[in-house]
């Protein structure tokens, strides 16, 4: 069949709201893109799935990484709009997407 949801029963429900206060702060520029890179993302995930991990969180883009065969790699790229949603977001580092736990990096490289 076609993808499927990963539902989040899986997840930790602890969003880590309120740690983030302390994460370092650098200063935000007219345009500038907050970037993370994911590994760890089930093959069968779709977009919505991660939406749905950085929840309540809203990216304003979502890209699941393909192989040349095109075939998910396991890897995506997120982009928020704000430093603070990229820090908060960062929080989420090593947290489960369904059975694998999802590895979070920045990502200095977004192609779009």
């Amino acid at each position: 069949g076609g993808p499927i949801r990963v539902r989040d029963q899986w997840r930790d429900r602890d969003d880590g709201r309120g740690s983030s206060a302390n994460a370092p702060r650098g200063r935000e520029r007219p345009g500038q893109k907050y970037t993370l890179k994911m590994r760890g993302v089930p093959f069968r995930a779709i977009e919505a799935d991660i939406y749905d991990f950085f929840e309540p969180i809203r990216p304003t883009h979502v890209e699941i990484i393909h192989e040349a065969s095109g075939r998910p790699s396991g890897e995506a790229r997120v982009e928020f709009s704000s430093r603070k949603d990229y820090d908060e977001a960062l929080l989420k580092d090593k947290q489960y997407m369904g059975p694998r736990y999802v590895e979070l990096f920045p990502d200095f490289g977004g192609r779009y």
